[in-house]
C-alpha cells in the first residue's frame, strides 16, 4: 500500500477518536442546560412543545420514533432526550471534520473542510441534520396529516436542531476555532468530559448562569458570511467577523461570535506561539502577569505546592479584572526570564487541569448559552390565536354533518416584532372521535387516534401582522369536523418568509416558521327553547291557557288571569348573536348567526358551535318577538331581547404531573332533551316567588327545528 495512503488512514484514525470537540457526556449535558427556562432568556422549550406544539408531556412527549440507531432499540424516545441525544450523534464519521472554524481566519480544519458555520448552513439533503434540514423537518412535521409521520419528522427536527447546537457548542473549544486538529492531545474537552463522567454536578456551577448572544442582535444582523454559503443570522453564533487580531475587547460581548471569543481569548495543547504558522491573538500571551499560585499537590492532596502561571488580567477576556490561568509557565520559561530578564521567550502552552477548571469557568456558560440562543431562534416564530368578533369559531347545524368552516384571528407573537411576510398559511385540526353519543354527560370511549385536518387559508392571507390580530378563514370542504368530535384542538402554520430588511441586507430566512395553537372548545350544541306552552302557577307545572291554568289564578271574582299572562306564546323572527365576553353584539335582522322565523310553543331548535374552550365565558344576544298564539290573550307583545354568558363544552384528556385525566362536561335533563346551554322563553310565574321550573315539565320538547346559519 502506497505509504502516503497508510499515513492518511493513520491521521484519519488518530482524528476520530480525538477531533471530537466536547465528547459525549459534555454535549448531552450543554443541550440538557439549553432546554431549561434559565437565567434571563424569554424562552422555555418545555412551554413551547407544550403551548406551541400541543405536546402534552412537553419535554417528556414520547414520539415513538427511532432513528435506527443501535442503542435506541426502536422504543420511544421523549423529545427532549432527542434533542439531547444530538449533542451526541454530530460527532458520527466522518462529521467531525467541519467541527472546525478558525475565528481569525475565517476558514475550517486545514481550510481543507467545510467551516462549522457553513456546515450548520448546508441546504436541505446535503449533509442531512442540518439547519435547513431542521427547518424542512419541522414544517412537514406541523402540516403531516398522520401522527406517525408527525412523530418523525418531530423527530428528525429535534435531532438536527440538537446537532447544530452541538456545532455552536463546539466553537467553544479553542482547539476547534484555531485550526487544531489536536491529533495527539487530549484537551479541555477531554477534561472535562472525564470530569463529568466521575461527577454529573462537576460544572453546575458554571452552568447555572450562561452567557446568551443578544437575541434582538441575532435577529437583526445579517449574516457577515452570506457570500460564502451561509446567509442565515445563526451565522453570527460562530462568527460576526468583527475579529481582526488586534481588538481582543470586542470579543467578549455578547454580540461577538463564538468561535471569535475562544480563538481570541484563550490557547490549545497544540498552538504554540511561537510558531508563525498557527494564528495566535497577537495581545494574547502580552495581557497576562505571571504569578505563582498555591495549587494542591498532586502527590499529596491534603498538602499545597505553589506553581508559576501566566495569569490572563487585561485585553479582552480577563474575568472582570480577576484574571484566570491561561497557560502554566514552563521551567525553562521562569529560567530563561530569570537569567536574560526579558520575555522574549513566547511561553509554550502548559495547560494543566487548573487552567481548564478555570477555562471551563468562562466557556461552558457561552457554550451552553449560544445553543439555547439557537434553539430559541430555531422556535422563535409564534402566533397568538384567538377568537373572532363574532364569539366562536365555526357553527353547524344538527343534520350538516360538522363544522366545515373556520374563522380564527392570529397575531405575529415573534420576538422584536419580526416580520413574517410574503408566506403560506395553512390550518391544522386535530381531534379524535367519540365512539358513542358524547351529548349524554357521561363518558364515552373515544378513538385510540387522532385525526387531522390540513387546509389552506382560503382569502390568500401571506402575511401576519405583530401590532393587531388578523382573521383569517379556513375552508375545509369535505374535511368536515365531525360533532362528535374530542380532545379538538386548531393550529395555525406559517411558511415563509420571516426576518427584517436592514440597511445592510436581509436578516432572517426565507423559510421560517411560525405556529400557534389554540385548545378550543369541543363542539358545543346551543339551544333555543320555547317553554311558553306551561306556566307556573302557586308552585304547579300547568299547560299555559289551560283552563285549570285560568281558574287557579281567577278565584274569588279576582280575574288574576287578565293581568297575569297564563298564556301560550309562538316566538316570531328569533335572531341569535355570540360574541366574545365583555364585546357584546346585539343580535338583529341583520347581525346573527343562527335564526328561526317561527318557533311554536312546547318546540325548541339547537346549533352548534366551537368557541374558547371551558373556563372563557361567552356572550349569546337574543332578540325575539313573542306573538299571541292564543285569541283569549289580551296582553300586547313586543320584541324583546336577552344576553346570556355560556362556556364551550370540554370533553378531552389533560396530563398533569404525569397523570392522564379525563374531563367532560355534564349535561341537564330538560324536558326530554339533553341540555347543555341556551335560551329559554318561560311564561311569567305566578306568584313571583313561585319555586317550579318549566324546565321540569313532563311535556317533551318537540323538535328539533332547523335554524338558519350564517358561516
Amino acid at each position: 500500500m502506497d505509504k502516503k495512503i497508510i499515513f492518511i488512514l493513520l491521521i484519519m484514525s488518530i482524528i476520530s477518536t480525538d477531533a471530537s470537540a466536547f465528547r459525549d457526556k459534555t454535549h448531552v449535558e450543554l443541550n440538557n442546560e439549553s432546554q431549561k427556562k434559565i437565567g434571563t432568556t424569554p424562552f422555555d422549550l418545555n412551554e413551547f412543545l407544550a403551548g406551541s406544539l400541543g405536546f402534552d408531556r412537553g419535554i417528556k412527549e414520547p414520539l415513538n420514533y427511532s432513528f435506527n440507531f443501535q442503542f435506541w432499540s426502536f422504543q420511544p424516545i421523549s423529545a427532549g432526550q432527542i434533542l439531547s441525544n444530538g449533542g451526541t450523534q454530530e460527532d458520527e464519521t466522518p462529521r467531525y471534520f467541519s467541527h472546525f472554524h478558525d475565528g481569525l481566519e475565517n476558514f475550517g480544519l486545514w481550510n481543507r473542510y467545510d467551516s462549522a458555520l457553513l456546515w450548520a448552513q448546508a441546504p436541505f439533503g446535503g449533509q442531512g441534520y442540518s439547519w435547513n434540514d431542521a427547518r424542512h423537518y419541522y414544517y412537514i412535521a406541523l402540516t403531516s396529516p398522520t401522527t406517525d409521520r408527525r412523530n418523525e419528522n418531530f423527530a428528525r427536527t429535534l435531532r438536527s436542531v440538537g446537532q447544530v447546537m452541538h456545532l455552536v457548542e463546539d466553537m467553544a473549544v479553542p482547539e476547534h476555532t484555531r485550526n487544531d486538529a489536536h491529533p495527539f492531545s487530549p484537551g479541555i474537552e477531554i477534561y472535562i468530559e472525564n470530569k463529568l463522567r466521575k461527577d454529573t454536578n462537576a460544572f453546575s456551577g458554571s452552568l447555572a448562569a450562561p452567557f446568551f448572544f443578544d437575541f434582538k442582535t441575532l435577529q437583526t444582523t445579517p449574516s457577515a458570511f452570506a457570500n460564502a454559503g451561509a446567509p442565515l443570522p445563526i451565522a453570527n453564533l460562530f462568527d460576526t467577523d468583527i475579529y481582526t487580531g488586534n481588538n481582543p475587547d470586542a470579543t467578549v460581548a455578547n454580540t461577538v461570535g463564538l468561535a471569535e471569543y475562544s480563538n481570541a481569548n484563550f490557547l490549545s495543547t497544540d498552538t504554540n506561539p511561537v510558531t508563525a504558522s498557527i494564528s495566535i491573538p497577537p495581545r494574547l500571551v502580552e495581557s497576562t502577569t505571571l504569578r505563582e499560585i498555591e495549587i494542591p499537590n498532586p502527590l499529596f492532596p491534603w498538602q499545597t505546592i505553589k506553581r508559576w502561571y501566566h495569569v490572563k488580567d487585561r485585553a479582552g477576556e480577563n474575568a472582570n479584572g480577576n484574571g484566570y490561568k491561561l497557560t502554566a509557565a514552563s521551567v525553562l520559561y521562569i529560567y530563561w526570564q530569570n537569567v536574560h530578564g526579558t520575555l522574549d521567550g513566547k511561553p509554550i502552552p502548559i495547560l494543566d487541569e487548573h487552567v481548564y477548571d478555570d477555562y471551563a469557568t468562562l466557556l461552558l456558560p457561552r457554550a451552553a448559552g449560544y445553543a439555547a440562543t439557537a434553539l430559541h431562534y430555531f422556535f422563535r416564530g409564534q402566533l397568538e390565536l384567538s377568537l373572532p368578533a363574532r364569539g366562536r369559531y365555526a357553527i353547524a347545524a344538527p343534520d350538516s354533518g360538522g363544522f366545515d368552516n373556520i374563522r380564527i384571528k392570529a397575531r405575529n407573537l415573534t420576538p422584536n416584532n419580526e416580520a413574517l411576510s410574503l408566506g403560506t398559511v395553512e390550518l391544522v385540526v386535530k381531534y379524535k372521535t367519540a365512539l358513542a353519543d358524547p351529548f349524554q354527560g357521561v363518558p364515552v370511549p373515544v378513538s385510540a387516534d387522532f385525526s387531522y385536518i390540513v387546509v389552506p387559508e382560503a382569502n390568500g392571507i401571506s402575511s401576519i401582522p405583530s401590532d393587531s390580530p388578523i382573521e383569517l378563514a379556513f375552508n375545509l370542504g369535505e374535511q368536515k369536523i365531525p360533532l362528535n368530535a374530542t380532545d379538538l384542538t386548531v393550529q395555525v402554520v406559517y411558511h415563509g418568509q420571516m426576518g427584517f430588511q436592514t440597511a445592510t441586507g436581509f436578516a432572517g430566512e426565507t423559510n421560517g416558521v411560525a405556529v400557534g395553537l389554540k385548545d378550543i372548545s369541543e363542539p358545543t350544541p346551543i339551544d333555543f327553547m320555547n317553554s311558553m306552552d306551561v306556566v307556573c302557577v302557586n308552585d304547579q307545572i300547568l299547560p299555559a291557557g289551560s283552563a285549570e291554568a285560568i281558574d287557579t289564578l281567577d278565584v274569588n271574582d279576582r280575574s288574576i288571569a287578565e293581568y297575569v299572562d297564563v298564556y301560550p306564546h309562538v316566538l316570531e323572527n328569533s335572531y341569535l348573536k355570540h360574541a366574545p365576553q365583555n364585546l357584546i353584539s346585539y343580535a338583529s335582522a341583520t347581525n346573527y348567526d343562527a335564526s328561526i322565523a317561527v318557533l311554536a310553543a312546547g318546540h325548541y331548535a339547537r346549533h352548534f358551535i366551537l368557541t374558547e374552550p371551558f373556563g372563557t365565558p361567552v356572550l349569546l344576544n337574543n332578540q325575539v318577538r313573542i306573538a299571541r298564539l292564543d285569541s283569549r290573550d289580551p296582553y300586547t307583545h313586543r320584541i324583546k331581547t336577552f344576553t346570556m354568558s355560556l362556556q364551550g363544552m370540554i370533553n378531552q384528556v389533560a396530563y398533569k404531573d404525569g397523570v392522564k385525566t379525563r374531563y367532560i362536561s355534564g349535561m341537564k335533563d330538560t324536558r326530554g332533551i339533553k341540555l347543555w346551554t341556551g335560551i329559554n322563553w318561560v311564561n311569567m310565574k305566578y306568584p313571583a316567588n313561585s319555586t317550579c321550573n318549566e324546565a321540569s315539565s313532563s311535556i317533551p320538547f318537540i323538535g328539533s327545528e332547523t335554524m338558519s346559519l350564517q358561516p
